[in-house]
């Protein structure tokens, strides 16, 4: 009994300690972000980022006590996208080569150890381009004409043929709209905001909706593939949990559990990857439906005030810009939050904004 009991007292120290940890940890990161918030005031202070960033933190630090070593790194990662916006805002030019560096990097090793081509080693030979524009149209010495555009075209049907050839239907997803808006000349600048918006929160719905179909009425809109059923399986799973998880999240062993529950009806194992391929959702699994949508709006005020800066700008610059932004709010409908996606969504938004500030 004695024993028990110094063993159980060295637990609760240790279980108080990891909680003042974390929680200093959490405060870290917020005083940081609000200290780049602050630097940011000549360009940027507004009102509702800093209520909305107090919002998040406040739901992020009243779940800390029941959050697991698991879940409370899920939170910490959410941070790490607003991280990266607010340092790539400080050094665009730094970070806009950092980009590219990734994107290199990051085909090279999926090529060297996956020893297949396919969507992880692919290069997005668009976003180099369009990043490398940037750069050069920033420092003033890229003559536009219709060389620009005529080279950018090359890029997008580069990038068709290899997204083709690998079935990479995201990037053919991206490089059809990329050709759409520049041969109708779509003005995205007050648009790309609202597309943020609106495109995440309707694929969700879109997808529960396919979901709710093929799990409870059998009726298929699409070829019901492994992929196909994982993917609608676990977002039809986290819609359905919505009205259970309002203030907190439900963690990742919770979703790990249940989330492929509607596999198992094609036949197929339960098993599903910790991440339900949106970060929408994924912002829900770690703190629940208030919190992802207060993040949601985070990036949306970013998103506003980049098109406010890009006013009267060059016509290029402009297009250039949304088309990156675009790929962002791609990747964010579609691509897992790992960590690659993470730092290419806040480091192009940052980048962006970094250079859409120098009017």
């Amino acid at each position: 009994m004695w024993l028990l009991s110094i063993l159980t007292e060295r637990k609760m120290s240790i279980d108080l300690l990891f909680s003042i940890t974390e929680i200093a940890i959490v405060f870290s990161c917020a005083i940081y972000i609000f200290t780049q918030c602050l630097l940011m005031r000549r360009i940027y202070l507004d009102k509702s980022i800093l209520i909305l960033l107090c919002l998040l933190f406040f739901l992020v630090i009243i779940q800390l006590p029941e959050l697991n070593v698991i879940g409370f790194v899920d939170s910490l990662k959410l941070l790490l996208p607003l991280l990266m916006v607010f340092i790539a805002f400080q050094k665009p030019k730094l970070c806009l080569w950092v980009i590219i560096a990734l994107l290199f990097l990051n085909s090279a090793f999926n090529l060297l150890y996956l020893k297949t081509f396919d969507k992880f080693s692919s290069f997005p030979f668009t976003f180099f381009i369009l990043l490398f524009y940037l750069f050069r149209l920033e420092i003033g010495n890229l003559p536009v004409n219709k060389k620009i555009y005529a080279m950018l075209f090359l890029f997008i049907l580069i990038d068709i043929m290899q997204s083709l050839l690998i079935n990479y239907r995201g990037q053919i997803l991206y490089s059809v709209i990329c050709i759409l808006i520049l041969v109708f000349k779509v003005n995205l600048r007050k648009r790309i905001p609202y597309f943020f918006l609106m495109l995440p929160v309707l694929y969700v719905i879109v997808m529960a909706y396919i979901g709710f179909n093929y799990f409870n009425k059998g009726v298929t809109f699409f070829e019901p593939t492994a992929s196909n059923i994982e993917r609608t399986g676990m977002i039809y799973y986290l819609v359905s949990q919505l009205g259970d998880y309002i203030f907190h999240g439900m963690g990742t062993l919770n979703f790990l559990n249940n989330g492929g529950q509607y596999k198992t009806l094609y036949g197929l194992s339960s098993l599903i990857p910790n991440d339900p391929h949106d970060f929408l959702l994924r912002f829900f699994i770690s703190i629940g439906v208030i919190g992802a949508l207060v993040y949601h709006s985070i990036f949306f005020v970013f998103f506003r005030k980049i098109s406010f800066l890009l006013y009267e700008r060059n016509a290029l610059l402009i297009v250039v810009s949304c088309l990156l932004l675009l790929q962002v709010v791609l990747i964010y409908t579609l691509n897992p939050f790992n960590a690659f996606n993470r730092l290419i969504c806040g480091l192009t938004v940052g980048v962006v904004y970094g250079f859409a500030k120098n009017r």
